[in-house]
């Protein structure tokens, strides 16, 4: 075996070990509770309970723009950007409302808070509060996140629930799952809430 194949097995075996690991960090990470109500080839029917969320709003721009500029801040506040200096566990997915003139990027907090025991954030664009809940309709797909891809899975969102006669209120938001680092086995979701009415007639 030549040097050159040595080395390149030793940094695919590296490769591998490190997602190995992020993978397994992503899998012990605290996931957003929901019920499944209804699962059909791509499309999936959800209800979500009311959560404490910690959300930033920015002006609208790309994706990637939104998420580093969001995550930036949501970031600084749970790594103890805030008045306790406290840090916060991470938790996913991460939610994005995407369009050409607000944006929006929302941190799930972690079920054992309640949002009156949460620190005041010291950037005072970071929002703490309580979602509402609701039924939800999702689409999935995998790989990096791109503008792109968003517009390709919110058009076959669209689509799907109207076909079904499902009613829906935009906005169409974006969810994702993984580190940046993750590379294999990524996960990515579009979601709109949908009319309760439209439950009953699945």
């Amino acid at each position: 075996m030549n040097q050159g194949l040595i080395i390149f097995s030793a940094i695919l075996a590296v490769f591998f070990i490190f997602q190995a690991f992020t993978i397994r960090s992503t899998s012990k990470t605290e996931h957003r509770p929901y019920k499944l109500i209804r699962k059909e080839a791509n499309l999936e029917i959800r209800y979500y309970p009311q959560a404490v969320l910690a959300s930033v709003k920015m002006n609208g721009g790309s994706f990637r723009n939104v998420s580093y500029s969001g995550f930036r801040v949501l970031a600084n506040y749970i790594f103890g950007g805030n008045q306790r200096k406290q840090q916060i566990a991470m938790t996913t997915p991460v939610e994005m409302n995407l369009n050409d003139t607000a944006s929006s990027m929302s941190f799930s907090m972690p079920s054992a808070y309640q949002l009156h025991e949460l620190p005041e954030p010291e950037n005072k664009s970071v929002m703490l509060h309580t979602s509402n809940p609701e039924y939800v309709a999702v689409v999935s797909f995998s790989g990096y996140a791109t503008d792109n891809k968003i517009v390709k899975h919110t058009k076959e969102l669209r689509e799907l629930l109207e076909e079904k006669k499902i009613s829906y209120y935009e906005p169409f938001r974006f969810l994702g799952y993984n580190s940046p680092f993750q590379v294999i086995g990524r996960s990515n979701e579009i979601i709109v809430r949908i009319d309760t009415a439209s439950i009953k007639s699945l």
